[in-house]
């Protein structure tokens, strides 16, 4: 196993855990744990490179996230999603921005709380987002 180096092609990723009650400031939040997931790949075949920023409840079976891909053109190049367990449940076409890759994750983890607390669900199950997000 080596370190990627940034001059490698492909996908460089960072997963950290949190803590949602304290990154949320939400004391009720009915989950302890989730995690960030953060992954931008350089060198794609666009003029601007592919990035994802996901909040993932592995208890709840939740991600919400922003990726900015060449998967669901009807959307766009940037679309935010949530998914319940392995079926996406919500997809919309999101502000692409035309940044450095660190400034846009930066932007996107500023809006993550805002994302998360939009996320709908029926009983244990998210269904999408609320309108206004």
């Amino acid at each position: 196993m080596r370190r990627t180096d940034a001059r490698d092609p492909g996908p460089y990723r960072v997963v950290g855990d949190v803590d949602p009650r304290v990154f949320l400031d939400e004391k009720t939040y009915p989950t302890a744990v989730a995690r960030v997931e953060i992954g931008i790949q350089i060198q794609t075949s666009e003029s601007y490179e592919y990035y994802w920023v996901n909040w993932v409840e592995p208890e709840r079976g939740m991600l919400v996230g922003w990726h900015q891909d060449d998967t669901h053109d009807e959307f766009g190049p940037v679309h935010i999603q949530v998914t319940d367990r392995s079926a996406t449940v919500d997809h919309r076409p999101a502000q692409f921005i035309d940044s450095h890759p660190l400034d846009v994750v930066g932007q996107r983890i500023e809006n993550l709380r805002e994302a998360v607390l939009a996320v709908e669900w029926e009983g244990e199950r998210p269904v999408g987002l609320q309108q206004s997000a």
